[in-house]
C-alpha cells in the first residue's frame, strides 16, 4: 500500500481495481469496522491469480489475515475456478509469510518486488498454491 495513502490512491483503487479484480473488505465482526482488504488479481491465462491483502497495523497478529486468506483461497479455487494461486511477501515481513503457509502456499523462489510504501524494490519470497 502506498504511504501516505492519498485520495488519489483511494480513487484509483475504487475506479480501477475493484471493478476488474475480485476484491473483498475485511471486517472485524466485533466492531463491524473495515480493517483491511483482500483480493485476487487474475493472470492473463485466466487459470491463475495473485492473492494480495492489507490489514491495518493495529489489527496485526490477531488472525484476521489468515481467516480472510482461507476464505478467498476457497472462493478462488471453488467459485472462480483458478487452478493456481500465487503470492509474495517481503523478507522483512515474515508474519505475512506465515499467513500464506497456513493457508497452503509453498515457496517457489525469490524476487524483488516494488514496495509502494517505501518507494523502492525489496527482496521478496514468491509462493504458490496448486490445489
Amino acid at each position: 500500500m502506498p504511504h501516505p495513502y492519498l485520495d488519489t490512491h483511494y480513487r484509483f483503487f475504487l475506479d480501477h481495481v475493484v471493478p476488474n479484480e475480485p476484491t473483498w473488505a475485511i471486517l472485524w465482526r466485533r466492531t463491524e469496522s473495515i480493517i483491511g482488504v483482500i483480493g485476487l488479481k487474475p493472470d492473463a491465462d485466466g487459470e491463475s491469480a495473485e492473492l494480495g491483502y492489507y490489514i491495518a497495523r493495529n489489527c496485526w497478529g490477531r488472525g484476521f489475515a489468515t481467516e480472510a486468506a482461507k476464505a478467498v483461497v476457497q472462493a478462488g479455487i471453488c467459485s472462480l475456478g483458478y487452478r493456481r494461486l500465487k503470492a509474495g511477501y517481503y523478507l522483512d515481513n515474515p508474519a505475512s509469510g506465515c499467513v500464506l503457509m497456513k493457508v497452503g502456499f509453498t515457496v517457489v523462489g525469490t524476487s524483488n518486488r516494488a514496495c509502494l510504501a517505501e518507494g523502492r524494490d525489496k527482496p521478496s519470497m514468491e509462493v504458490a498454491l496448486i490445489p
